[in-house]
């Protein structure tokens, strides 16, 4: 019955599953912190079910200490949801969005005590119809991508 509901339906589309956007992650940053430079991005593309999924990220360049802070579907994920995912930029891979921003010095600065070369806040939310959970907790979930259907907005 799965497979004959699967074949008859089509995946939602991105613009039904919703995003936070830059606006709301702008305005909290400057409620939280004095910002000097915020920046925005979202990624949409389909997990290997055919779903797809939206990844957003805004990154605010602070004056004193910020936080690292993660959601999924609009939720808090207390902890890297991508912790054991490999995530590759054009300059160097990582482990997680921790070790992505430590490769890149944005880690916040709280986690890095005073290695850090910039006062930054982060925020990450991941929007999918079906997240599959690696633990009980729902922190952590799996991703992993098609390549061909990749859309940067």
């Amino acid at each position: 019955m799965l497979k004959s509901m699967q074949d008859s339906t089509k995946a939602p589309r991105h613009e039904a599953i919703g995003l936070v956007g830059s606006e709301h992650f702008e305005n909290v940053f400057r409620r939280l912190y004095e910002v000097e430079e915020f920046n925005y991005t979202k990624v949409k593309s389909y997990l290997p079910s055919g779903l797809p999924y939206t990844f957003e990220a805004g990154l605010a360049v602070t004056s004193s200490p910020g936080h690292l802070y993660c959601g999924i579907n609009f939720s808090p994920a207390f902890g890297d949801p991508l912790e054991g995912t490999l995530l590759a930029g054009p300059e160097f891979k990582a482990h997680g969005i921790r070790g992505f921003l430590s490769r890149g010095r944005v880690l916040p600065q709280s986690y890095l005590w005073s290695e850090s070369p910039t006062n930054t806040a982060m925020a990450v939310h991941i929007v999918t119809p079906a997240p599959i959970y690696l633990d009980k907790g729902k922190t952590r979930i799996q991703m992993e991508t098609h390549r061909q259907k990749e859309e940067v907005a």
